[in-house]
């Protein structure tokens, strides 16, 4: 089962990761909408939450920041709700959009090490990887700019679908929550894929994964988490 430890050092890292993926964009708050979030946030008047139902009838047209033209091009209604329920709480200009992918980035710091921790990985070195992962420049697109938020929102979804992946493969076979682990991951991936297209890579992570779980000595139960693969 997914647990926490009481030691001091293992809050002092998640206080120390939670900064470090924090303060680099936390002048990133005062930033302004460019490029496509004029016609996707600013000038779109379906961003509201009672049109967050009909997000999921409906794919991105090219006229929604896509050079004019009104062919479809994506189906992501889980990020144009995201979108709708940040202009719902937080209003219509830019703080609310960029926090958001902030606190995106944050948990993602935190679920990776979380991850790595469960992995049976040495936690100086998850520690580590949570720390290069959390300031590493590949995030500053997908943090600071509210159109490329689906990266990290995604991301969100991939890693709570293997860390519950991981959960399920753990639990002994008459365990209370095993299944609820189980249709967590599936779900948590499904919500991917409704947010962007790439939320696929979660098949392939989790077939590695299962070879690697099923690699280790004494997991015989983890020979079962073949058959959730063979479902996906």
């Amino acid at each position: 089962m997914l647990g926490v430890s009481s030691r001091p050092n293992y809050w002092l890292r998640i206080a120390i990761l939670t900064l470090a993926a924090a303060l680099p964009f936390l002048h990133t708050l005062s930033y302004g909408f460019v490029f496509d979030d004029a016609p996707q946030i600013v000038n779109n008047p379906d961003l509201s939450a009672r049109n967050i139902p009909g997000f999921f009838g409906q794919s991105i047209t090219k006229l929604v920041g896509f050079h004019g033209d009104q062919l479809p091009v994506f189906y992501r209604p889980l990020f144009f709700a995201q979108l709708a329920l940040t202009r719902t709480f937080c209003g219509s200009g830019p703080f609310g959009f960029h926090l958001v992918p902030l606190l995106f980035h944050i948990a993602n710091t935190l679920l990776l090490f979380l991850l790595a921790v469960r992995l049976g990985m040495d936690r100086r070195i998850s520690y580590l990887a949570g720390l290069i992962f959390s300031v590493h420049p590949v995030h500053v697109e997908s943090v600071v700019w509210p159109s490329a938020s689906p990266e990290v929102i995604v991301l969100a979804a991939i890693l709570c679908s293997l860390l519950a992946f991981v959960e399920f493969s753990q639990s002994s076979p008459a365990g209370d929550f095993r299944y609820l682990w189980l249709a967590s991951s599936l779900t948590a991936f499904l919500a991917g894929l409704f947010v962007k297209e790439t939320a696929i890579v979660t098949v392939a992570l989790i077939a590695a994964l299962t070879v690697f779980l099923s690699s280790r000595p004494n997991r015989p139960i983890l020979r079962r988490s073949l058959s959730f693969l063979i479902c996906w």
